[in-house]
Protein backbone atom coordinates (compact mmCIF):
# COMPACT_ATOMS: atom_id res chain seq x y z
CA UNK A 1 0.00 0.00 0.00
CA UNK A 2 2.54 2.42 0.86
CA UNK A 3 4.60 1.67 -2.44
CA UNK A 4 1.05 2.19 -4.58
CA UNK A 5 0.83 5.84 -2.46
CA UNK A 6 4.77 6.39 -3.06
CA UNK A 7 4.05 5.54 -6.62
CA UNK A 8 0.92 8.29 -6.72
CA UNK A 9 3.25 10.39 -5.16
CA UNK A 10 5.92 10.25 -7.99
CA UNK A 11 4.24 10.66 -10.94
CA UNK A 12 0.80 12.40 -9.79
CA UNK A 13 2.18 15.08 -12.33
CA UNK A 14 2.19 12.71 -15.46
CA UNK A 15 -0.85 10.90 -14.14
CA UNK A 16 -2.79 14.06 -14.11
CA UNK A 17 -1.89 14.91 -17.50
CA UNK A 18 -2.67 11.35 -19.02
CA UNK A 19 -6.09 12.11 -17.50
CA UNK A 20 -6.38 15.02 -19.09
CA UNK A 21 -5.00 13.71 -22.36
CA UNK A 22 -7.33 10.52 -22.27
CA UNK A 23 -10.56 13.03 -21.61
CA UNK A 24 -9.41 15.51 -24.39
CA UNK A 25 -9.31 12.39 -26.51
CA UNK A 26 -12.38 11.13 -25.67
CA UNK A 27 -14.41 14.71 -25.89
CA UNK A 28 -13.01 14.45 -29.42
CA UNK A 29 -14.69 11.39 -29.94
CA UNK A 30 -17.73 12.59 -28.33
CA UNK A 31 -17.89 15.76 -29.59
CA UNK A 32 -15.97 16.81 -32.80
CA UNK A 33 -16.35 13.97 -34.76
CA UNK A 34 -20.53 13.97 -34.60
CA UNK A 35 -19.63 17.41 -35.67
CA UNK A 36 -17.63 17.05 -38.61
CA UNK A 37 -19.93 14.28 -39.54
CA UNK A 38 -22.62 17.04 -39.33
CA UNK A 39 -20.73 19.44 -41.50
CA UNK A 40 -19.99 16.66 -44.14
CA UNK A 41 -23.89 16.05 -44.59
CA UNK A 42 -24.93 19.89 -44.82
CA UNK A 43 -22.29 20.13 -47.14
CA UNK A 44 -23.41 16.92 -49.49
CA UNK A 45 -27.04 18.24 -48.96
CA UNK A 46 -25.51 21.75 -50.14
CA UNK A 47 -24.17 20.48 -53.48
CA UNK A 48 -27.51 18.15 -54.11
CA UNK A 49 -29.76 21.97 -53.73
CA UNK A 50 -27.24 23.84 -55.85
CA UNK A 51 -28.10 21.04 -58.53
CA UNK A 52 -31.45 21.21 -57.94
CA UNK A 53 -31.50 25.12 -57.73
CA UNK A 54 -29.50 24.86 -61.40
CA UNK A 55 -31.97 22.49 -62.92
CA UNK A 56 -35.09 24.80 -61.55
CA UNK A 57 -33.18 27.57 -63.80
CA UNK A 58 -32.30 25.56 -66.67
CA UNK A 59 -36.33 24.48 -66.50
CA UNK A 60 -37.53 28.40 -66.05
CA UNK A 61 -35.23 29.59 -68.63
CA UNK A 62 -37.00 26.45 -71.26
CA UNK A 63 -40.29 27.18 -70.10
CA UNK A 64 -40.05 31.43 -70.50
CA UNK A 65 -38.40 30.46 -73.97
CA UNK A 66 -41.22 28.39 -74.86
CA UNK A 67 -44.66 29.54 -76.53
CA UNK A 68 -47.61 28.22 -74.35
CA UNK A 69 -50.11 28.34 -76.95
CA UNK A 70 -47.93 26.42 -79.38
CA UNK A 71 -47.63 23.84 -77.09
CA UNK A 72 -51.30 23.81 -76.61
CA UNK A 73 -51.79 23.38 -80.57
CA UNK A 74 -49.25 20.93 -80.36
CA UNK A 75 -51.30 18.85 -77.98
CA UNK A 76 -54.19 19.05 -79.88
CA UNK A 77 -52.80 18.10 -82.81
CA UNK A 78 -51.00 14.99 -81.45
CA UNK A 79 -54.13 14.29 -79.28
CA UNK A 80 -56.28 13.57 -82.20
CA UNK A 81 -53.78 11.15 -83.78
CA UNK A 82 -53.31 9.60 -80.37
CA UNK A 83 -56.28 10.02 -77.97
CA UNK A 84 -55.79 10.15 -74.21
CA UNK A 85 -58.56 7.80 -73.99
CA UNK A 86 -60.15 4.34 -76.00
CA UNK A 87 -62.15 7.38 -77.89
CA UNK A 88 -64.21 4.32 -79.62
CA UNK A 89 -66.09 7.44 -81.50
CA UNK A 90 -63.32 8.39 -82.85
CA UNK A 91 -62.48 4.79 -83.96
CA UNK A 92 -65.61 4.70 -85.34
CA UNK A 93 -65.68 7.72 -87.48
CA UNK A 94 -62.38 7.23 -88.71
CA UNK A 95 -63.15 3.62 -89.89
CA UNK A 96 -66.20 5.00 -91.62
CA UNK A 97 -64.15 8.02 -93.06
CA UNK A 98 -61.81 5.51 -94.74
CA UNK A 99 -64.87 3.40 -96.26
CA UNK A 100 -66.13 6.50 -97.80
CA UNK A 101 -62.57 7.65 -99.02
CA UNK A 102 -61.51 4.25 -100.26
CA UNK A 103 -65.44 3.35 -101.42
CA UNK A 104 -65.47 -0.20 -99.09
CA UNK A 105 -68.09 -1.86 -97.77
CA UNK A 106 -67.06 -2.19 -94.02
CA UNK A 107 -68.81 -4.86 -91.79
CA UNK A 108 -68.26 -7.10 -88.54
CA UNK A 109 -66.29 -4.68 -86.59
CA UNK A 110 -65.21 -6.64 -83.14
CA UNK A 111 -63.73 -5.72 -80.18
CA UNK A 112 -60.97 -8.16 -79.51
CA UNK A 113 -59.54 -7.81 -76.50
CA UNK A 114 -61.16 -8.91 -73.50
CA UNK A 115 -61.64 -5.97 -71.23
CA UNK A 116 -61.44 -3.68 -74.09
CA UNK A 117 -64.49 -1.30 -72.27
CA UNK A 118 -63.00 -1.56 -68.75
CA UNK A 119 -62.07 1.84 -67.14
CA UNK A 120 -58.39 2.61 -67.43
CA UNK A 121 -57.97 2.19 -64.21
CA UNK A 122 -57.97 -1.40 -63.83
CA UNK A 123 -55.95 -2.33 -67.04
CA UNK A 124 -52.40 -2.95 -66.92
CA UNK A 125 -50.00 -2.27 -69.88
CA UNK A 126 -48.87 -5.43 -71.68
CA UNK A 127 -44.81 -6.02 -71.89
CA UNK A 128 -46.12 -5.47 -76.08
CA UNK A 129 -47.66 -1.66 -75.08
CA UNK A 130 -44.75 -1.23 -72.59
CA UNK A 131 -42.28 -1.57 -75.41
CA UNK A 132 -44.28 0.21 -78.03
CA UNK A 133 -44.78 3.27 -75.69
CA UNK A 134 -48.46 3.20 -76.15
CA UNK A 135 -51.88 1.87 -74.94
CA UNK A 136 -53.53 -0.51 -77.11
CA UNK A 137 -57.23 -1.08 -78.40
CA UNK A 138 -57.40 -4.24 -81.13
CA UNK A 139 -59.72 -4.69 -82.60
CA UNK A 140 -61.16 -6.60 -86.52
CA UNK A 141 -63.67 -5.87 -89.11
CA UNK A 142 -64.10 -7.08 -92.97
CA UNK A 143 -63.70 -4.81 -95.44
CA UNK A 144 -65.26 -6.02 -99.19
CA UNK A 145 -64.63 -3.87 -102.41
CA UNK A 146 -62.38 -4.20 -105.70
CA UNK A 147 -58.70 -5.33 -105.66
CA UNK A 148 -57.83 -1.58 -106.22
CA UNK A 149 -59.97 -0.25 -103.71
CA UNK A 150 -58.69 -3.14 -100.74
CA UNK A 151 -54.83 -2.14 -101.67
CA UNK A 152 -56.34 1.65 -101.37
CA UNK A 153 -57.61 1.16 -97.72
CA UNK A 154 -54.33 -0.37 -96.71
CA UNK A 155 -52.23 2.07 -98.10
CA UNK A 156 -54.30 4.56 -96.03
CA UNK A 157 -55.18 3.32 -93.27
CA UNK A 158 -51.56 4.46 -91.18
CA UNK A 159 -51.32 7.89 -92.71
CA UNK A 160 -54.58 9.42 -91.36
CA UNK A 161 -55.31 10.96 -87.77
CA UNK A 162 -56.27 8.44 -85.49
CA UNK A 163 -53.44 6.17 -85.70
CA UNK A 164 -53.94 2.50 -86.62
CA UNK A 165 -51.72 -0.49 -87.45
CA UNK A 166 -52.58 -3.67 -89.36
CA UNK A 167 -51.61 -6.47 -87.03
CA UNK A 168 -52.79 -8.94 -89.82
CA UNK A 169 -55.48 -9.36 -92.96
CA UNK A 170 -56.49 -12.50 -94.61
CA UNK A 171 -57.93 -12.01 -98.51
CA UNK A 172 -60.50 -13.86 -99.98
CA UNK A 173 -61.01 -13.50 -103.76
CA UNK A 174 -64.59 -14.03 -105.43
CA UNK A 175 -65.81 -15.08 -108.71
CA UNK A 176 -67.28 -11.31 -109.32
CA UNK A 177 -63.60 -9.92 -108.83
CA UNK A 178 -65.08 -8.28 -105.70
CA UNK A 179 -62.16 -9.38 -102.72
CA UNK A 180 -63.21 -9.73 -98.97
CA UNK A 181 -60.81 -8.93 -96.23
CA UNK A 182 -60.91 -9.69 -92.54
CA UNK A 183 -58.29 -7.09 -90.77
CA UNK A 184 -57.08 -7.37 -87.20
CA UNK A 185 -55.98 -4.05 -86.17
CA UNK A 186 -54.46 -1.82 -83.10
CA UNK A 187 -56.07 1.41 -82.42
CA UNK A 188 -53.53 3.80 -80.28
CA UNK A 189 -54.18 6.15 -77.05
CA UNK A 190 -51.95 7.49 -74.43
CA UNK A 191 -52.95 8.91 -71.23
CA UNK A 192 -51.79 12.05 -69.94
CA UNK A 193 -49.29 12.20 -67.50
CA UNK A 194 -51.31 13.65 -64.59
CA UNK A 195 -47.90 14.25 -61.93
CA UNK A 196 -45.12 16.55 -62.64
CA UNK A 197 -41.26 14.73 -62.81
CA UNK A 198 -38.87 15.29 -60.11
CA UNK A 199 -36.41 18.56 -59.66
CA UNK A 200 -33.89 15.82 -60.68
CA UNK A 201 -35.47 15.77 -64.27
CA UNK A 202 -34.31 18.18 -67.11
CA UNK A 203 -36.77 19.41 -69.38
CA UNK A 204 -35.55 19.17 -72.91
CA UNK A 205 -36.99 21.62 -75.37
CA UNK A 206 -38.60 20.63 -79.01
CA UNK A 207 -35.98 19.91 -81.71
CA UNK A 208 -36.36 20.65 -85.09
CA UNK A 209 -36.86 16.76 -85.72
CA UNK A 210 -39.66 16.93 -83.38
CA UNK A 211 -40.91 20.23 -84.98
CA UNK A 212 -40.88 18.62 -88.37
CA UNK A 213 -42.97 14.78 -86.60
CA UNK A 214 -45.35 17.60 -84.88
CA UNK A 215 -45.75 19.37 -88.52
CA UNK A 216 -45.90 16.05 -90.37
CA UNK A 217 -48.68 14.78 -87.56
CA UNK A 218 -50.61 17.81 -88.36
CA UNK A 219 -50.87 17.71 -92.18
CA UNK A 220 -52.12 13.91 -92.19
CA UNK A 221 -56.32 13.84 -92.65
CA UNK A 222 -58.80 14.05 -90.06
CA UNK A 223 -61.44 11.45 -91.74
CA UNK A 224 -63.61 11.39 -88.87
CA UNK A 225 -64.65 14.94 -90.21
CA UNK A 226 -65.52 13.59 -93.19
CA UNK A 227 -68.04 11.40 -91.60
CA UNK A 228 -69.70 14.44 -89.74
CA UNK A 229 -69.77 16.79 -92.87
CA UNK A 230 -71.55 14.01 -95.00
CA UNK A 231 -74.59 15.94 -96.99
CA UNK A 232 -78.08 15.19 -95.01
CA UNK A 233 -79.22 12.95 -97.57
CA UNK A 234 -76.57 10.18 -97.38
CA UNK A 235 -76.37 8.29 -93.66
CA UNK A 236 -72.95 7.92 -92.38
CA UNK A 237 -71.30 4.82 -92.22
CA UNK A 238 -71.10 2.28 -89.25
CA UNK A 239 -68.51 -0.22 -88.83
CA UNK A 240 -71.42 -2.83 -89.27
CA UNK A 241 -73.07 -0.97 -92.94
CA UNK A 242 -71.92 -0.94 -96.34
CA UNK A 243 -71.11 1.44 -98.28
CA UNK A 244 -73.92 2.50 -101.26
CA UNK A 245 -70.86 4.60 -103.28
CA UNK A 246 -69.47 1.19 -103.82
CA UNK A 247 -70.09 -0.54 -107.06
CA UNK A 248 -69.62 -3.72 -105.71
CA UNK A 249 -71.38 -3.87 -103.03
CA UNK A 250 -74.79 -6.25 -103.28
Amino acid sequence: MAQTRKFFRTYQGLIISGVMVVGVVIGVFLGLIPTVQKIITLRSESSVLVGEDELLRAKAATLDDSDEATFKQYLAELAVAVPADKSLTSVFSTIDGLGVLTGVSLSNFTLTKPGALATQSAIRLSNEEKQVGSSLLPFSLTVEGSYAQIHNFLATVNRVRRFFRVRYFDIAFSADETVSAKLGMDAFYALLPTALGSAEQAIEALSPDDQDIIRKVAELPILSEMVSTQSAGQAPLSPTTTSRDDPFAP
